[in-house]
């Protein structure tokens, strides 16, 4: 799988988001987006998988 690599911000984007991260938590309005409740069709590591790594278990000699 080939990571897609993004088109650099704009200036005014950037601007934007600087903007929206200096405001207050209850200055933001989220009032466009709908509020989820129910989760029960949610799936777990669609979008994200971790990493595997190996770990080996042994003893070790006494």
């Amino acid at each position: 799988m080939k990571k897609a690599i993004s088109d650099p911000l704009t200036a005014e984007q950037q601007a934007e988001l600087e903007h929206l991260a200096s405001l207050p938590e209850d200055k933001i309005d989220t009032g466009d987006i709908p509020e989820q409740r129910d989760w029960s069709g949610a799936r777990r590591g669609v979008f994200f998988r971790p990493v595997k790594q190996q770990i080996t278990l042994g003893s070790t000699p006494t």
